[in-house]
């Protein structure tokens, strides 16, 4: 919901800000996951997230704002389909935390949400959900959230994500620290002996501070891998 402001605007200077992200991540050999929906997402009136999905300008768990995020999924299609090495998420987290219903999520991705962003990008542009009860969706590709859990999924692609779980590997202080480097490299490891075809890396990185030093080296390692 960083993409729009609270009346469903367009967010101009954030689209800005995004396009540069993925460029700066393609010039490094990285694909970058935009993600659409989340629970962890920006609630009205300010710019910190609020997994209360009654506060985000497109509740993407309520039938009545079906059509909202229907016309949210077709101009950021449109948008950012002209990066070539972007995959979209479609939903990070959308089981029955916080109180959102699932099943009523599910039920909108698969009559509003996946058919237009098919229709603007092709059957064949990457786009997946994490949480497995969501891959029976028509998504063609699968993000697997938990690295201690590797699924043996072999009808599609798997992406899986680092090994954030009871770390601080998220924190932007610690990418940045080369003693750590190793660490964010380790769940290639994982993802290879099940044969998975990339790692997420989910750490927050300050764009406000360079990015050099360390964390380059982390995110040029994982380009090459």
């Amino acid at each position: 919901m960083w993409l729009i402001h609270d009346d469903r605007s367009q967010n101009k200077e954030a689209v800005t800000t995004m396009h540069w992200l993925i460029d700066e991540a393609r010039q490094r050999g990285i694909y970058v996951i935009l993600n659409l929906f989340d629970v962890w997402a920006r609630g009205r009136g300010t710019n910190q997230y609020n997994t209360d999905s009654t506060t985000h300008p497109i509740n993407v768990w309520d039938w009545n704002h079906r059509h909202f995020a229907a016309d949210y999924i077709k101009w950021v299609a449109e948008t950012f389909r002209r990066h070539p090495m972007l995959l979209f998420e479609l939903g990070n987290e959308m089981e029955n935390r916080h109180e959102n219903n699932w099943e009523v999520f599910a039920k909108i991705a698969r009559e509003h949400l996946l058919p237009q962003f098919y229709n603007i990008c092709g059957n064949d542009w990457p786009i997946g959900v994490s949480q497995s009860r969501l891959w029976s969706l028509r998504v063609n590709v699968i993000f697997n959230h938990d690295p201690r859990r590797m699924p043996d999924v072999t009808d599609r692609p798997v992406v899986t994500n680092e090994l954030a779980y009871d770390t601080d590997l998220w924190k932007d202080s610690t990418i940045r620290n080369p003693a750590r480097t190793q660490e964010y490299l380790n769940a290639f490891t994982l993802a290879k002996q099940k044969n998975h075809s990339g790692v997420a890396a989910a750490t927050i990185i300050d764009i406000n501070k360079p990015i050099d030093g360390a964390a380059d080296n982390v995110l040029r390692a994982l380009g090459d891998l």
